[in-house]
């Protein structure tokens, strides 16, 4: 996992060019604007876990490109609001 690191940009921009990663974890660690263009473009995840990660509504809207994900956690990601309800409806293959 990614979890806990400080400045994930150059580690996320390099697996960004890597078409095949499946599972990504970050779980408790503040992301940038540009880390979750990063992410946006790993479009073959099918897991995500950004637990207790500081994820607004804005930067979920950005991660719909990803639309293979079956497993996406956003447990105590307290800065989503009830406005996310519609966003996280966009993600197709997710597992209930």
């Amino acid at each position: 996992g990614l979890s806990r690191l400080k400045d994930l940009a150059p580690v996320l921009k390099v697996l960004a060019q890597a078409n095949n990663l499946e599972k990504v974890e970050i779980d408790s660690t503040e992301l940038s604007k540009q880390d979750f263009v990063y992410l946006s473009k790993m479009t073959a995840l099918s897991e995500l876990s950004l637990k207790s990660s500081p994820i607004t509504d804005d930067d979920l809207v950005q991660l719909t490109t990803l639309q293979n994900l079956r497993m996406l956690d956003l447990s105590s990601c307290n800065k989503l609001s009830l406005k996310s309800i519609d966003t996280l409806t966009r993600f197709k293959k997710i597992v209930h």
